[in-house]
Parts: C-alpha cells; structure tokens; sequence
C-alpha cells in the first residue's frame, strides 16, 4: 500500500525543520522495510496527502495540546484523518509496545536512541496492517 505523506508547516522547533523532516523520512523508510507500506512525498501540491505531519506546541487547535518538554511526545488521529502531530519541543517518538526495547515502547531513557524496528515492532505493524 503507497501512502502519500507531508509537512505541515508548523511551530519553531529546537532543531532545523530539514533535520525533523529528514528523521521523519527515515523512520517511515524503517516502517516500509518492515511492513507492506509504500512511503513518498506527494508529487504535486494538489495530491491528496494520507497523512499529515506537524510539529506544534502547547495548544494547536485540536483540543489536544502539548505540555512542556519530557511530557507528551505525540498524537495522531485514525487514518480518515491522517494527521500526526508531534511536541516541537520534545525528541519525539510514540508509544504502543508493552516491550522496552522496542521502538514503539512508550517511554525512552534518557540518552537513549532506537533507530531500528525490533521483531516486537516489526510483528506489531505486520498485525496491524498485512
């Protein structure tokens, strides 16, 4: 499945919009190795986007706004909406996986990284979507 994703222009974050975006496209890259989706930019301005991706801060007008640094990482809405707001003011990652060493684990240490989908991420997104 092609999904067609984008930025929406958004808050001022601690880091350059390229490298948030560049993170963006490699995790989705990580995704499409691992899954049956397709990931890539829209080709025209009028293309209709399957998900949207923001970076904001505190209150954004979805009646779910970001508290301060080290609280909420994210949120996303179901897939008819497609948006996928993330905490300018955080290093973002989402939580779902009840396994710590997983990506999609809801917390991370501090210094912490996890570039790679582990098997419990890869079975989840294979669960969820195949």
């Amino acid at each position: 499945m092609e999904l067609v994703y984008r930025f929406r222009d958004s808050a001022a974050a601690n880091v350059k919009p390229a490298t948030l975006q560049s993170a963006c496209v490699r995790a989705l890259s990580s995704w499409a190795a691992v899954s049956n989706f397709r990931f890539r930019a829209p080709a025209n301005s009028r293309e209709i986007n399957n998900i949207i991706i923001g970076f904001h801060r505190l209150s954004h007008r979805d009646f779910h706004p970001f508290d301060d640094p080290l609280g909420i990482l994210g949120h996303g809405f179901a897939p008819q909406d497609g948006q996928a707001h993330l905490d300018a003011d955080e290093n973002c990652r989402l939580g779902h996986s009840s396994d710590t060493n997983a990506v999609m684990f809801s917390g991370i240490g501090g210094g912490q990284r996890k570039w790679t989908p582990t098997a419990d991420d890869i079975n989840g997104i294979r669960a969820l979507y195949s």
